[in-house]
């Protein structure tokens, strides 16, 4: 069910019914919910509120472009503690090298597109740590033509070229990796 369009900051009562119908028709069909950023901030435990409130399933819901709290450790840790999937899917867009790192993590790091992928490949390590690697996914959210290598972007390989062999580097086991890469998609995806 989704991508699910919630923005929020501050979430509006559309939104909100917006989160209850996705609950509603992901009990009826068994389907996971993706949501669009599911709120700003601590919002999304909001959401996770009103998403459990509607009876859906939290391990079946997938908050999407996850990249942008990456910064903020005890927010990723607090809703992945509900059950609910993280996924970092903006990799590569930012156009940063993986070894730049802003000084400090902060939300003004990720709203001004300063290694926003950078903060992520820190992010993985410590969340899989954390024992929550069975609760992260990866893609990449390649939507406009100057994504492509083609047109000057990272194009569709970034994450199998350029992730994965940072995240390697950084101690992620090939067992972690097929769980990021494989297992994970494939436990959310199905019915």
């Amino acid at each position: 069910i989704g991508e699910v369009g919630i923005n929020g900051d501050p979430l509006t009562p559309n939104e909100i019914k917006s989160i209850q119908a996705a609950a509603r028709a992901g009990r009826a069909t068994g389907a996971a919910i993706s949501l669009h950023y599911g709120g700003t901030g601590r919002e999304k435990l909001e959401v996770v509120s009103v998403l459990g409130e509607e009876g859906a399933d939290l391990s079946r819901v997938i908050f999407g472009h996850s990249d942008l709290i990456a910064w903020d450790m005890p927010l990723m840790l607090e809703l992945l503690g509900h059950g609910v999937y993280i996924q970092f899917d903006l990799l590569g867009t930012d156009m940063t090298p993986l070894y730049i790192q802003p000084s400090s993590y902060s939300q003004a790091d990720t709203t001004m597109g300063v290694a926003r992928t950078s903060q992520v490949v820190e992010a993985i390590p410590k969340l899989i740590e954390e024992g929550y690697g069975d609760r992260i996914l990866l893609s990449q959210d390649v939507c406009n033509k100057t994504h492509l290598k083609r047109y000057g972007g990272n194009g569709y390989s970034f994450i199998l070229e350029r992730v994965l062999p940072t995240l390697r580097r950084k101690g992620v086991t090939e067992d972690q990796i097929s769980s990021l890469m494989v297992d994970n998609p494939k436990h959310i995806l199905a019915f």
